[in-house]
């Protein structure tokens, strides 16, 4: 009966390890997903104003 109890637990483990990896994988993925999306919606001056100080 031990045995079983014990199998089972280590199954439920590995299993539940796996899903704890593949969960914190999609999230990184989403987030460097993010941050391509903001890094290619930049303009070209890198988000500093478009104001010339040299034109006034």
């Amino acid at each position: 009966m031990c045995e079983i109890a014990y199998n089972v637990l280590t199954l439920f483990t590995i299993a539940a390890v796996i899903c704890l990896h593949y969960y914190v994988l999609t999230q990184l993925v989403s987030l460097i997903n993010q941050i391509i999306v903001k890094a290619s919606t930049k303009d070209d001056n890198w988000g500093w104003d478009t104001n010339n100080m040299n034109n006034g």
